[in-house]
Formats: structure tokens, C-alpha cells, sequence
């Protein structure tokens, strides 16, 4: 599969909504991702990325497996930072942290991801053959109440100087997503809004439909 081909199918799920399964904030907020996982891709979701800093390589294959179990190919799976987790579980693509890496591993089949923060991160990373941009924080997050975000001008900057699709990340909910993709975005990346939502399915139909009709849902 070429370049693009492999863009061909990522078009064809967006706009989308992703759910970064973060094991540090399921933690937090005391949730099973795996469930979690299976009720956000029921609703809509069509990218899970499983995210896992620290995890050790065959932990971090248990829990793929387990997470590829509840997504049932219903959705993309991307792994976060470990190519040999992402070959060994069969994932459609590999997200790669800004900091990581300066150039992007060779691959054939498997999607790539970049972690952005700016215009120039962004047009780095799409030369460096990325198919896909994260872009964030985009509002401030509840968990970094006093953090920096980088607004959706910047949003709307970065889409702009790039052919690559962006999604947008950090504080994003159904009252604000389509304000992303208003801004240029392709869909959005969304971590607490469905680990703290007590009923992540309907959390997702709203994420997504706020995403795909331009209205946001409340």
C-alpha cells in the first residue's frame, strides 16, 4: 500500500472522531479502557489510539490485545510511540509524539500520526511523509486548568498550511467540536470527554454529530 493508498483509506473516515485511550488518565479517573473503548466506537468513533507511556512493551501488547478485542474492527487502531507494538498487533497506525522521533519509521501498510504544537511542527512533520496531524492543547483542559492553549486561530493556521488532514486535541467536547472543524480541522481527538462521561456512547454519537453535521450538539 502506497502513500496513497493509505490516505485514500484514512479519507474515507473522516471527518472523525478519535479516542485517545490514555492509560495515565483512565487511571485518573478509574475507568476500564477496554469498555470504554467498545461503547465510544459503538457511538461513532472511528480512530482509537492506545496511549501508554511508561508501559512495558508486553503490557502494552496485553493491553492492545484487549482493546483490539472491544473495538472488534470497528475502528482504526492506532498504538502511540512503539512500532513493534503496533506491527505485533495488527494496528492500521502508528502515533508518533513530536519529540520523538525526526524523521518517521518506513512502513508499508500502517498509517502515521504526528503530534504537532505549531505551523512549523506541522509542515515538518507532513514532509516527513506523516498522513495524519494531532494538534493541540486546543482549548485548556480540566487537568491543566492553568496550562496554554493555543486557541483556534492557531488551529485554523496550522490547517491551513498543510495538505495533510489535522485533527484537533485538548478540551475538546460535543459543544466545541465543530468549532475545530469549522477552524479547518478534519475531526477531533478527545481523551476526558469520553473517560469522564458517564455514558461514553452517547457521548460519542454527540462528539461525532457535532463533528459531522457543523452545529454543535449540547
Amino acid at each position: 500500500m502506497n502513500a496513497a493508498e493509505r490516505r485514500r483509506r484514512l479519507a474515507a473516515l473522516l471527518p472523525a472522531v478519535m479516542f485517545v485511550a490514555d492509560v495515565a488518565r483512565a487511571g485518573e479517573s478509574r475507568r476500564d479502557l477496554a469498555p470504554v473503548a467498545a461503547a465510544a466506537v459503538a457511538g461513532g468513533v472511528a480512530i482509537v489510539q492506545i496511549r501508554a507511556p511508561g508501559v512495558a512493551h508486553d503490557d502494552l501488547l496485553a493491553l492492545g490485545a484487549r482493546l483490539r478485542d472491544a473495538v472488534d474492527g470497528r475502528a482504526l487502531i492506532f498504538v502511540n510511540g512503539d512500532p513493534r507494538a503496533a506491527e505485533a498487533l495488527g494496528a492500521g497506525g502508528l502515533h508518533v509524539p513530536e519529540r520523538a522521533l525526526a524523521a518517521l519509521p518506513d512502513r508499508e501498510a500502517m498509517l502515521v500520526s504526528r503530534a504537532v504544537h505549531d505551523i512549523a511542527g506541522a509542515r515538518a512533520a507532513e514532509a516527513a511523509g506523516a498522513d495524519l496531524l494531532v494538534f493541540g492543547s486546543v482549548f485548556v483542559t480540566p487537568s491543566h486548568p492553568d496550562g496554554t492553549a493555543a486557541g483556534l486561530d492557531a488551529l485554523a493556521e496550522t490547517c491551513a498550511a498543510v495538505r495533510v488532514p489535522v485533527l484537533a486535541i485538548g478540551g475538546v467536547r460535543a459543544d466545541n467540536a465543530q468549532s475545530c472543524v469549522a477552524a479547518g480541522a478534519a475531526g477531533v481527538a478527545v481523551i476526558g470527554a469520553l473517560l469522564d462521561a458517564p455514558e461514553p456512547r452517547a457521548t460519542a454519537r454527540a462528539l461525532v454529530a457535532a463533528v459531522r453535521s457543523g452545529a454543535p450538539v449540547r
